[in-house]
């Protein structure tokens, strides 16, 4: 796959007029995704550390059409019309895109956030299946605004906002166990 460089997938997160807090914020998501690629490569895992990285880099894109659910959509359709890299990278950051909201969604789910939030987001699963796709939700648990922090601090927000037990907390405790070996830092515990 032929993909962009770290400075025009940036420039193109730029160009669709989203906050400088977003850049920062999807910036410190790059880095922690490059760094639990890089530590699952080291583990001989298959994945591919710059499509994590720049799905780190583009997933909030769409935040300069929407500040709602629906900024997901728009960060797939985004990355899909633009010109960064090839037709299938660009496909692939597309489904990260999409797939990035929490642990990912299910229909379930999108159902009550269009209905919560009067949009209309096509309602199927936008749950995370490939290890770059996880990897980029995983890292966007592990941060808050522009800082990363402790799994413990998204687990206690989880389970006192859904609930431990709830399919939602199930997803997110799912995510730590397979990646939290691979965080390295503040996602560790």
């Amino acid at each position: 796959m032929k993909c962009p460089s770290d400075v025009e997938a940036e420039s193109f997160l730029r160009a669709q007029g989203v906050r400088e807090e977003t850049v920062a914020h999807c910036l410190r998501v790059a880095a922690i995704a490059g760094r639990l690629a890089r530590n699952a490569a080291a583990e001989g895992h298959p994945v591919d550390e710059r499509l994590a990285r720049l799905g780190g880099l583009l997933h909030d894109c769409g935040l300069g059409r929407s500040h709602r659910t629906d900024h997901m959509i728009w960060s797939r359709e985004l990355v899909l019309a633009s010109d960064l890299g090839d037709a299938a990278f660009r496909a692939a950051l597309g489904r990260i895109a999409e797939r990035h909201v929490g642990p990912g969604l299910t229909r379930e789910d999108v159902a009550a956030i269009n209905r919560a939030e009067g949009i209309a987001i096509p309602e199927r699963d936008y749950l995370p299946e490939t290890l770059e796709e996880k990897i980029v939700c995983y890292a966007g648990l592990l941060t808050l605004g522009d800082r990363e922090i402790p799994f413990e601090e998204r687990w206690a927000d989880t389970s006192q906002t859904y609930g431990a037990e709830s399919a939602i907390g199930q997803r997110v405790a799912a995510l730590h166990r397979q990646l939290g070996p691979w965080a390295g830092g503040a996602g560790q515990g």
